[in-house]
């Protein structure tokens, strides 16, 4: 499969999640609680990589600024990332909520131009905008 192919996947995939998500969070007063409740079926598929010889042998050969990095953004994207989310999610919309929240790339973008020198392009404007513009109205 193709980056397009797969992007759309991971989608449809994640938007389907906040319809459990909001069900669940009713029912939990403290996102804490949620948080770590929803991390253990992150934490089941966490071995599911070491199934893989290939991943096995990998493992020791990553560089340990990546390994650093990635474990920064796992907690940051996992607790305190899915803190906020399942919190807003409790006290918002889930129509409202979640596409909100999927305004990251917008992040991703500025980051990219910024630090990792990515080229800006009109189609990136313009996807932008239309992210932003989009939230503006969900906002109203």
């Amino acid at each position: 499969m193709d980056w397009f192919t797969l992007s759309i996947l991971t989608a449809a995939i994640w938007g389907i999640i906040p319809f459990f998500e909001k069900h669940a969070v009713a029912a939990v007063d403290n996102g804490f609680a949620a948080v770590a409740i929803r991390n253990i079926g992150a934490a089941i598929g966490i071995f599911l990589p070491l199934v893989s010889a290939s991943a096995r042998a990998a493992l020791p050969t990553v560089p340990l600024k990546a390994v650093l990095f990635l474990i920064f953004a796992g907690f940051i994207g996992s607790v305190v990332g899915q803190l906020t989310y399942l919190t807003a999610m409790r006290l918002g919309e889930v129509s409202r909520v979640t596409p909100v929240a999927a305004t990251w790339p917008v992040v991703t973008l500025v980051v990219a131009l910024a630090f990792m020198g990515e080229p800006i392009s009109l189609k990136k404007i313009l996807a932008v905008g239309f992210i932003v513009g989009g939230v503006l109205l969900l906002k109203a």
